[in-house]
């Protein structure tokens, strides 16, 4: 998921969700449906993403970087925008990702303190390292 995720924000959040799947196949319905609702969005809304808050777009995108259960998930910023029961609902999913062996990289700067990591790493003054 990148910072900033796109949409066709013409359509509606299941339109971008299902076809951002098909496109490898993958889409779950129950799966999309029970992530909608954890992060309270309905999935038969039948408004624009463009009307979408950036927290609700947040939502979206991390929901489209997790559905299709890949085994190496990337986020970027994930918690830009979320407020602090939405940042709860993304720590556990990334727990529950975690318990179910999936790596996860997660580049941010505030929202993941709860997370427990198995390796934190710093960048300042352009290297790298663990901290």
């Amino acid at each position: 998921m990148i910072e900033n995720p796109m949409f066709i924000e013409h359509e509606t959040a299941l339109f971008n969700l299902q076809f951002l799947a098909e496109l490898t196949g993958t889409f779950d319905w129950e799966k999309t449906r029970d992530l909608m609702q954890q992060f309270d969005l309905e999935i038969t809304n039948k408004k624009p993403v463009k009307t979408y808050s950036l927290g609700m777009r947040q939502k979206l995108g991390i929901i489209q970087a997790i559905m299709e259960n890949q085994d190496l998930i990337l986020l970027d910023e994930p918690t830009r925008g979320l407020d602090r029961k939405s940042v709860a609902v993304f720590n556990e999913i990334i727990e529950s990702l975690r318990d179910a062996k999936k790596t996860c990289i997660i580049c941010a700067h505030d929202g993941v303190s709860n997370i427990h990591f198995d390796a934190v790493y710093e960048l300042e003054y352009g290297e790298i390292r663990e901290i």
